[in-house]
């Protein structure tokens, strides 16, 4: 009996479409696995920006300010710094001075991993996202800036159906005439924890810190993350640090929605929802179908909704 001694082109091709099915079926669960491992990255980011909070609140006995009215000012985020060990950061900021200075452009240009969410910059579709194009009073160019993609909670927009009345709101035009009718950008939140000239203490958080969110993700970031409001000494109208919740969580997917203006939606780039930081320093992943009369209650720091649920 004759013995073969190797295989024939049918056995071949048999395994070769074996092997590639079994590919196929391994792909999805490695990329899932990656994903899992990028939102895990994610929430301890958002872990330690919900400490620096709460360390900057220990030192000053108050929450820092969102930003500032005028334009072109530092946000939240730069306030943290020292109490996220990143003083070195910190240190190169000149602070007695307004706008965007040599000091800070050079801070600004610093990739901060903990501001950067890492399915937002592994997305090769919008990987332009990790990074923001600003201009330069100085040098009186347009640079790139790196930007952040956890803008703090302003506060809602809107009515309070839990707790009743309306959630605080300021127009812009209230900080700049010039932020009027179509350029108000959906105004100013205000009954949050970080938002436009803040002040927030602990005892203001009435509904209580494990019910209200400090910070939430949006994976487009379109501003540089020193920024407060918007890039712009003349145009002050954008919040860039923080926004509002007007929207369903990523209502606005994909593009810039300027039509949302300050209210564009918080937005992820993991599957089915978006994380969020708590005043408590917890992190909490709400699904994209989280009703947005609750997720207004979160957003606000007194609303009392918690109170009426349980009534």
């Amino acid at each position: 009996m004759k013995t073969r001694k190797a295989f024939t082109l049918v056995e071949l091709l048999v395994v070769i479409a074996i092997i590639g099915i079994l590919i196929a079926l391994l792909l999805p669960a490695v990329q899932a696995a990656r994903e899992a491992a990028r939102r895990m990255h994610c929430s301890n980011n958002l872990k330690q920006l919900c400490l620096g909070l709460q360390n900057y609140h220990s030192a000053h006995q108050v929450f820092p300010p969102g930003g500032y009215e005028a334009g072109n000012q530092l946000g939240w985020h730069t306030r943290i710094l020292q109490y996220v060990e990143l003083n070195n950061i910190f240190e190169e900021i000149e602070w007695a001075t307004k706008g965007y200075d040599k000091q800070k452009f050079i801070a600004l240009k610093y990739r901060i991993s903990m501001f950067l969410c890492p399915s937002a910059e592994a997305d090769a579709d919008r990987g332009v996202w990790n990074s923001a194009m600003v201009y330069n009073p100085v040098t009186k160019q347009t640079e790139h800036a790196f930007t952040q993609h956890y803008p703090g909670v302003a506060g809602p927009v809107g009515t309070n159906v839990l707790g009743g009345g309306t959630y605080e709101w300021t127009s812009s035009a209230n900080f700049n005439p010039a932020c009027s009718g179509s350029s108000d950008r959906r105004g100013n939140a205000s009954q949050g924890v970080l938002y436009t000239d803040s002040t927030v203490k602990v005892r203001d958080i009435t509904d209580g810190t494990s019910n209200t969110l400090a910070v939430g993700e949006r994976f487009m970031g379109e501003t540089s993350w020193v920024a407060g409001t918007s890039n712009s000494l003349n145009w002050p109208c954008d919040t860039a640090a923080y926004k509002n919740v007007e929207f369903a969580l990523n209502a606005c997917k994909e593009g810039s929605c300027s039509s949302m203006g300050n209210s564009r939606s918080f937005s992820s780039r993991h599957p089915g929802g978006v994380q969020f930081g708590l005043c408590d320093g917890s992190v909490r992943f709400l699904p994209d179908v989280t009703d947005l009369d609750i997720l207004k209650a979160l957003a606000s720091r007194n609303g009392s909704e918690i109170t009426k649920v349980e009534e």
